[in-house]
């Protein structure tokens, strides 16, 4: 069989496809590789491997990342998922860590931020908000409508977490805890139980102002001994704070599903 040159041009323009073909692929995947390498790499850095234990779970698109204290690593502190195509992180929970001031809740979250802070294409972090706050070692309170009856915004909030419509929110949820405790009716016959339980309800004092007071002495109940266990007084407080807390959480406005703008 005779070759003629057009045929040969066809082979020879095939062949350098071919190859293009071959090195756009293989750079993909270096890229893809080195990327993954990058994102492991800072993990260990910003959670220091002589008091964290990390965990890996990983498949193409999806990692799963686990971190515990190295004292009981089957208790986990952070849980992320990185989502490695779309260039995503979630935060799937978060709690104080048993490591020292390393594993408290404001220095694992700007671990967080220093980790998205370090892969320039990952642009946001989202999480969905079912914080509690344990009271008294045993009674639980909703930690997002507590810190919005006592500081105006959630702790996620106040670290830059935000849903769509958080200024609304805001608008609404300032009108409410500003409202004297008065205004509110089922307010007026909770607190009429002994002043023992309850503080004294002043004239002027609005939800803000009453319920932070109300925490405050739970708060320093608890660091005077050193522990979060109560006396009965103060375990009865704070379980009448977790009802005034229940009792408020219908007229608040709060989206759970939040976002971070990473560099905010």
């Amino acid at each position: 069989m005779e070759w003629n040159g057009m045929e040969w041009n066809r082979m020879e323009s095939n062949g350098i496809e071919s190859n293009r073909m071959y090195y756009v692929c293989y750079i993909y995947r270096y890229r893809h590789v080195m990327a993954e390498e990058i994102i492991e790499t800072n993990i260990r850095r910003i959670f220091d491997e002589s008091i964290f234990h990390i965990e890996f779970i990983k498949t193409s698109t999806m990692w799963d990342v686990i971190i515990s204290s190295k004292k009981d690593t089957t208790v986990s502190c952070l849980m992320l998922k990185v989502n490695i195509r779309d260039k995503l992180f979630r935060i799937i929970s978060l709690d104080r860590c048993d490591v020292g001031d390393e594993g408290k809740g404001n220095a694992m979250m700007r671990k967080v931020n220093e980790l998205a802070l370090s892969l320039p294409e990952y642009k946001s972090i989202k999480l969905n908000d079912v914080s509690y706050i344990t009271l008294c070692d045993t009674i639980t309170v909703k930690l997002a409508h507590l810190k919005i009856l006592t500081k105006g915004m959630s702790w996620y909030n106040t670290h830059g977490y935000l849903s769509e419509n958080h200024a609304d929110e805001m608008r609404h949820n300032n009108t409410l805890i500003t409202s004297k405790i008065h205004n509110i009716p089922a307010l007026r016959d909770i607190l009429k139980i002994d002043d023992e339980v309850f503080p004294k309800v002043k004239p002027t004092d609005t939800i803000q102002v009453y319920v932070s007071r109300m925490l405050k002495s739970i708060e320093s109940a608890d660091s005077s001994r050193g522990t979060k266990k109560c006396g009965k007084v103060q375990a009865k407080k704070a379980e009448n704070l977790k009802n005034i807390v229940e009792l408020l959480s219908p007229l608040l406005i709060y989206d759970t599903k939040l976002t971070k703008t990473v560099g905010q």
